[in-house]
């Protein structure tokens, strides 16, 4: 029997005959049940993790801010914001 079409992969549920399944559990669906960070958290870590490369460095070449790609300034406010003190990261 052959099964047409153009998609290199194999359907069974779409093939003719083939008894229809269950679909298969989706990364998404399995991590539903996880908590999940809201923006503020995750944007925390991502500053302290670029705070943490850059030895608590804000400016410059090898600062935050670059690394980060945002304003100086915009990055101290959002620190500031999220109770992040760089003190931490020296």
């Amino acid at each position: 029997m052959a099964i047409p079409g153009d998609d290199p992969r194999l359907d069974v549920n779409r093939a003719p005959g083939g008894e229809p399944r269950g679909e298969p559990a989706s990364a998404a669906d399995e991590a539903a049940d996880e908590p999940f960070p809201t923006l503020d958290e995750a944007m925390r870590r991502h500053i302290e993790a670029a705070l943490a490369r850059c030895k608590g460095r804000i400016e410059g070449e090898r600062g935050a801010a670059r690394l980060l790609a945002i304003h100086a300034n915009t990055l101290r406010s959002r620190m500031h914001r999220l109770g992040i003190r760089r003190e931490r990261f020296r």
